[in-house]
């Protein structure tokens, strides 16, 4: 923006109108806000003006959080990948993107982002945060100036709901942006502090079995994980969580005025570690640890606790610390507040923006799962939160959150319930679990920690969490929260698998929320305390799906992410375990069937809305989403000393993959022996196989019989040739015959498989499943023109098992089957097929669009590509001519990369006729359209006629042109629109060429009654050169946006500017008639240089460019009737820096205009890294590239 002047030259101000009743507030506001700002919904809430009850406007001087979020780039392309990353039919199936393959393919626009910066401070408002993803910007400022920017007139109100705080300010009307901004912004949040945010637990009584995070290790099957063992018994392979990272998401606590407290205390985490974690583990050296991150204003961690807050901080960090051993486990938390929540009224966005941007970003520790232990009643999540959860899901980290401890109310809880289809949040309820072991009551008693649990049979009984002895402040009882939600529909993996609900439900799955042992920092300093709630239960899924994580592949070296977005998997399987009868072996979770809660229901078998599936087990759950292994045929007949051959297909129909190898073999009879044709296999994780033969061959002593074989194969990494404890195994039988037995013909061939392509059939099959006791000899091919018309074709060996036939004609549909030979005689026929062989090339189809633009002593040709290459690539273009229609002969050809001609071979007043054809590997197209053009002399300069237009506004910056014309040698007339009005159309016809000037004149240029009057002109064959580095500026009213005002798409060439880029120096594109003008510097003289960058529209051809970064700044139109040339940058400033530069400019300008030059060449040749700003040419927030105009050989570069 131009900062010395106003944007608008006026602020419109509005009196804010307001009228107040008893039930609700109806508001009528503006506030000084550009007349094309619009406004936005998405983080406006009307249900907080028309349900609270008004008290007064707020303090322009309270200093308030709001986010600007953005949109995601490529937008519909993101929520199709998270789609198929989550759908097991999917070749994407679980190939999630890194952090830096995610900021190339969706992170906005640098210049988008940084023009929403450039208004924001255009309005002098204070940026707290941007961020590399570029997906939101964080202010931190008044109320005024926040008001101000965002049109918002904010109240204070007060209410009565136990979801809000009792008094909270919010925005009294939506907030607008820039129309331009409008297509880029998710949504703006932090407009109210209404929600009343909770901590999802309470302090325990006691008198009970007190469990600590190593006993629900052992409860939940998460310890046989640590040692690789499916009953946990000790081993010399361990896996831990070392080398990843779980994020925790909170506040810190405050008192009543607003001090702040530390949000926990390390040395209270650390003391829990060392006495928790079983010794084994830390004699091992591994060790959990601590990390931070505290948004603006907020205090170190340190002793200095509250005892509420830091309880949740530190029980958050001690359960994921001590499920997942040696994993990094990191608190991001912002500034208290004194009503108990956190002060920022935009939470939790700061926070997850530094776990997106920060977090995720780094390649290790990897981050993997992301806990949240608050709630805050059923209500919309932020959208800048939900964008960064959508991120970190495509990048395959798993977010989760508390259901709640509201144990009567029938609502649930946010953010839990904030999930959608393919992302959002995993909602974890609680229950109240009954180990087997030794009963210890006492808080104090840790010298056995973890053996509170027996670990051959650790869980007697598991019960939903609800204590009907203890109420919260509202009167509820504590409890497991659970419900469906009204803000959030149901997702189809709910719809799916439990039916039909009116939105989303709570919870998905469970875990331990009740008689927690966790160390915590006081007033009185560290003790031993008793917990419950969902907000344990939160963290304890963390840390299961941390170690779940570290054992799928993280520590074997194959995998660089988490396992995402697991409600579609949780809710898949569980429906797989609970309705068709799968993994009854391994149930992936502990049912809970017992207990109820006064607001959700009771439990039962299955899924049900206070316990959801259930809760995970880890060992069982992750050996269940494995692979799988099945057989083309599970049984082979051979005789003794012959060899028996099975092909094993492996696949991962669930998620991730890895490679599969460690083949072993059991059961083999005497002198056998197995063989496999490749020591792994690595599938491709969509459900589709990878392929391996294994060969049993036999001796000839070995004994006749069926034997049963079984097939294992493990979890692999072939750089290290480690294999872990994932395995999975089949059955296979094996007949041999002593060999003195007769043997009998073979079974049929399986499997025929016929492709086609040109001249050629390709055949393929699979063995025989039985060979009738001796080995294949041959295979003879039968191939007919009719279905059962075959005949015998031809033969292959015995171990040959494909045939390409050649002796086809394209065209003709060919039927085939095999069969298969041994010695005992022919088998019967496999499976009939059929295919058509074609060609694969044909001519091409016609040149497209071809268009003819006469000059002195030149026609320049320009057309289009054939719509269809004929599936061969072009390899030249012919040029026909004649001087009569229909009358053309061979003139010349062009490589098929260029498209267009320039003839100069050619008189003056002669009209020629020409088409074009196409040419590839098959042949020559049929003609383009049929064009004419006429060449002519141009008049001499003593005899051409020339307008200057002043529209300068009275200055007299004209002379700079008229010194250029008198140096060159014109005569010309000028016009000066402030004494004499806009010329009309009947004037500016009696001149060859019109020269028109705004100077510094940046509003009322070029009105509407000029570009009708110039419209008029050229389409009777004027040349218009218009010099002016405003007349967009004026036309947008200052923003960078699209244009699709006709004289700017159709006449000057440009369907989109960005304004006041201030550039210091252009240049001429190279193969244009300003070629040899390679750097031109722009002075900031007469008047301040206020040049643009241009997006061209189908019509303009790029003329001038920044050399810096390659963007347009100059264009020319040429069509068969007019000619025209634009820059956005003042011939002024040329001039005045160097006048003899501005004099050759204006006359190769006023040349080419007139006809003089005839130097525009077919090839253009210009920065391969070529830019204009066109949205025809590249969809500006998509970064889509489209090849331009064919003369002009750009690649656009995206912003």
């Amino acid at each position: 923006m131009k900062k010395e002047r106003s944007l608008y030259g006026l602020i419109l101000v509005m009196a804010s109108i307001m009228i107040f009743s008893a039930l609700s507030v109806t508001v009528f506001a503006s506030s000084a806000q550009a007349s094309n700002a619009i406004p936005i919904s998405s983080g406006f809430n009307p249900k907080l003006i028309h349900d609270g009850t008004f008290i007064g406007y707020a303090n322009e001087n309270q200093k308030i959080w709001v986010t600007i979020g953005l949109k995601w780039k490529n937008e519909e392309s993101l929520n199709l990948f998270l789609k198929e990353v989550n759908d097991p039919s999917s070749p994407n199936f679980g190939k999630y993107l890194t952090y830096k393959e995610f900021k190339n393919k969706y992170a906005p626009s640098p210049v988008i982002y940084n023009k929403v910066i450039q208004w924001i401070k255009s309005k002098n408002v204070h940026i707290e945060y941007t961020y590399g993803l570029r997906n939101a910007i964080v202010l931190h400022d008044t109320i005024g100036k926040i008001g101000n920017l965002l049109g918002v007139r904010f109240g204070y109100f007060k209410s009565n709901s136990p979801n809000y705080n009792k008094e909270y300010f919010a925005a009294m009307n939506e907030p607008k942006i820039p129309a331009y901004l409008k297509p880029y912004i998710s949504g703006i949040n932090g407009l109210n502090n209404a929600t009343k945010f909770k901590l999802n637990y309470y302090t325990a009584s006691s008198g009970i079995d007190y469990l600590s995070g190593a006993d629900v290790a052992k409860m939940y099957q998460v310890y046989q994980l640590y040692n690789n063992t499916p009953d946990g018994s000790a081993s010399t392979h361990h896996i831990f969580a070392t080398g990843l990272r779980v994020a925790t998401v909170l506040w810190e606590g405050a008192d009543s005025w607003g001090d702040q407290y530390a949000p926990f205390d390390p040395n209270a985490i650390t003391y829990y570690y060392q006495h928790v974690i079983p010794t084994w583990i830390q004699n091992l050296g591994v060790m959990s640890t601590v990390h931070y991150y505290g948004t603006s204003g907020t205090v170190a961690p340190g002793s200095n606790t509250d005892g509420s807050v830091s309880t949740e901080n530190e029980l958050d960090l001690e359960m994921v610390g001590t499920l997942a051993p040696g994993v990094d486990a990191f608190c991001v938390y912002g500034p208290g507040g004194s009503s108990g929540g956190p002060s920022e009224s935009n939470f939790p966005d700061n926070e997850y923006n530094y776990i997106l941007n920060t977090l995720a970003s780094e390649s290790s520790p990897i981050l993997v799962a992301v806990s949240n232990s608050w709630g805050g009643g059923d209500s919309q999540e932020s959208s800048t939160t939900m964008n960064d959860v959508k991120a970190l899901e495509a990048m395959g980290v798993t977010v989760m959150a508390s259901s709640g401890d509201d144990g009567d109310t029938t609502s649930p809880s946010e953010p839990s319930t904030a999930a959608y289809d393919t992302y959002g949040f995993l909602a974890v309820g609680g229950t109240t679990p009954v180990p087997n072991g030794v009963d210890h009551t006492t808080l104090d008693d840790y010298a056995t920690m973890g053996n509170n649990t027996d670990l051959a049979n650790p869980r007697s009984s598991e019960i939903v969490w609800y204590d009907s002895s203890s109420t919260n402040s509202a009167g509820d009882h504590w409890g497991t929260q659970s419900g469906v939600s009204s803000v959030y529909a149901e997702p189809s993996w709910q719809s799916n698998y439990i039916g039909s609900y009116s939105g989303r439900v709570t919870a998905d799955i469970s875990a331990m929320g009740n008689h927690t042992l966790i160390y915590v920092s006081s007033s009185s300093g560290t003790q031993w305390s008793a917990v419950a709630g969902t907000s344990v239960a939160c963290p304890v899924t963390a840390g299961m799906v941390a170690m779940m994580d570290a054992y799928i592949g993280v520590e074997y070296g194959v995998s660089n992410h988490g396992l995402g977005f697991l409600n579609p998997i949780i809710y898949k399987l569980g429906y797989d375990y609970y309705h068709n009868g799968k993994f009854a072996n391994s149930p992936p979770y502990y049912d809970v069937t017992q207990g109820a809660t006064g607001g959700g229901g009771s439990a039962s078998t299955g899924w049900d809305q206070v316990s959801g599936w259930g809760v995970i087990n880890a060992w069982n759950f992750i050996h269940d989403i494995g692979f799988t292994i099945n057989a083309s045929s599970t049984s082979a007949s051979i005789n003794a000393g012959e060899s028996a051959s099975y092909t094993l297909n492996i696949a991962y129909p669930y998620d991730w993959t890895t490679d599969v190898g460690h083949f072993e073999v059991s059961g083999l009879p005497s002198g056998a022996t197995a063989s496999f044709s490749s020591n792994y296999v690595h599938p491709s994780g969509n459900g589709a196989s990878s392929s391996l033969t294994l060969t049993v061959q036999t001796s000839s002593s070995t004994p006749s019989g069926t034997y049963t074989l079984t097939f294992m194969a493990y979890t692999y990494n072939h750089t290290t040739g480690h294999w872990g404890n994932l395995t999975n195994s089949i059955q296979l039988t094996l007949t041999v015959g002593s060999g003195g037995s007769n043997p009998t013909a073979p079974s049929a061939p399986q499997n025929l498989q016929a492709s086609a392509g040109n001249g050629y059939v390709l055949l393929n099959w699979q063995a025989p499943s039985n060979n009738g006791g001796a080995s294949i000899t041959e295979y003879k091919i039968y191939r007919g023109t009719s279905s059962g018309g075959e005949s015998y074709l031809a033969e292959v060996s015995g171990t040959t098992l494909s045939y390409n036939d050649t002796s086809v004609t394209n065209g003709n549909t060919y039927y085939y089957y095999v069969t298969a030979v041994n010695s005992a005689g022919e088998s019967s026929a496999s499976n009939e097929v059929s295919a058509t062989p074609q060609s694969s090339v044909t001519a091409p189809s016609a040149p497209q669009n071809l268009q003819a633009t006469a000059g002195n002593g030149y026609v320049l040709l320009n057309w289009q590509a054939p719509s269809n290459n004929g599936g061969a690539s072009i390899t030249n273009y012919k040029i026909y001519r004649g001087t009569s229609s229909g009358g053309e002969s061979y003139l010349a050809e062009v490589s098929g990369t260029t498209l267009s001609y320039n003839d100069t071979s050619v008189t003056n007043g002669q009209t020629y006729y020409y088409y074009v054809t196409a040419v590839n590997s098959a042949g020559e197209s049929p003609a383009s359209n049929e064009v004419s053009a006429t060449p002519q002399a141009p008049p001499s300069p003593s005899s051409l006629k020339i307008l200057l237009v002043d529209d300068d506004g009275g200055q007299n910056y004209q002379t700079y042109f008229t010194q250029a014309l008198d140096a060159d040698g014109y005569s010309y007339d000028v016009w000066d629109v402030s004494s004499s009005g806009s010329p009309s159309a009947s004037t500016l016809e009696n001149y060859n060429v019109v020269i028109w000037t705004t100077g510094a004149t940046w509003s009322n240029t070029l009105t509407s009654t000029d570009q009708s009057n110039l419209e008029t002109y050229l389409n009777n064959g004027g040349a218009l050169y218009l010099s002016s580095q405003d007349f967009l500026y004026d036309l947008t009213g200052g923003w960078d946006e699209s244009i699709s005002n006709t004289f700017v798409t159709n006449y000057l060439g440009v369907d989109y500017v960005a304004n006041d880029v201030q550039y210091n120096s252009v240049a001429g594109v190279s193969g244009t008639f300003v070629q040899s003008f390679t750097s031109i510097s722009l002075s900031n003289y007469p008047f301040t240089n206020y040049d643009d960058e241009l997006g061209l529209s189908s019509y303009g051809h790029a003329l001038f460019y920044n050399p810096s970064d390659n963007y347009v700044t100059g264009d020319y139109v040429q069509t068969s009737t007019y000619k025209t040339v634009f820059t956005a940058f003042s011939f002024e400033a040329v001039e005045n820096t160097d006048s003899s530069t501005g004099n050759a400019l204006l006359k190769a300008i006023i040349d080419w205009l007139s006809g003089e030059t005839t130097s525009i060449q077919g090839d253009i040749q210009i920065p391969m890294s070529f830019s204009d700003h066109s949205e025809n040419n590249l969809d500006v927030f998509n970064n889509a590239p489209i090849i331009h105009a064919p003369e002009i050989a750009a690649i656009f570069r995206s912003f």
